[in-house]
């Protein structure tokens, strides 16, 4: 059963800066009446494109420790959702899953506008943006080559140039520059939060 997503813009220029938490449901389509339907995050062709091309036998370990910082290696993806236990179980790992893309420049098409997206995926399930540590995507890794993938493709994606260190990882000093707040929740480093207005990532 697909997943349907639905974040309604009320506001000119709410969408660059931040946008509200969107609905989650699974049946058919959302309607409200009069509100126009904005360009979806990724088309249906996109996802189903994106989730058919992977393959775990193609991608290699990530490093775990931060080159600059010392600390944990994190890396922006998307990852498939089929089934509402895996969000569940991103979560359970202190994984939030956002329905929207994280930078400003990846909500640039949205900017001023008002209306719904609906992300319905490609009939399977949908892509959902998330910050993890190189570990728990490695791990992740390592069981689905075994045969046992916890959960479907987690896809690196390159974050905004600005927020990139030369290994593709996110750069922690660009972060706190643009306005995320970093803190180490336990002395031996192994968790951070990353705050920005309203957007927790807490891996």
């Amino acid at each position: 059963m697909p997943f349907h997503i639905l974040v309604a813009c009320a506001e000119q220029g709410a969408v660059t800066n931040r946008l509200p938490e969107p609905s989650v449901s699974f049946g058919d389509p959302l309607e409200l009446g009069g509100v126009p339907l904005l360009d979806p995050v990724f088309t249906p062709r996109e996802t189903y494109d994106l989730r058919t091309s992977f393959d775990w036998a193609t991608t290699v370990a990530l490093p775990e420790v931060d080159a600059t910082s010392g600390g944990p290696s994190l890396y922006y993806a998307i990852v498939y959702i089929s089934d509402p236990d895996q969000i569940d179980g991103l979560e359970a790992m202190e994984l939030p899953v956002s329905a929207l893309p994280l930078f400003d420049s990846e909500r640039d098409r949205w900017t001023g506008l008002r209306g719904q997206l609906q992300q319905i995926g490609d009939g399977e399930g949908v892509f959902q943006f998330v910050v993890l540590p190189a570990h728990v995507y490695n791990v992740i890794r390592e069981l689905s080559l075994d045969g046992r993938p916890p959960i479907g493709p987690v896809i690196l994606r390159d974050p905004p140039s600005e927020f990139a260190n030369v290994d593709g990882s996110l750069s922690y000093q660009a972060l706190s520059d643009a306005g995320f707040r970093l803190s180490w929740t336990a002395p031996d480093r192994d968790r951070t939060e990353l705050r920005r207005g309203e957007n927790f990532i807490t891996p």
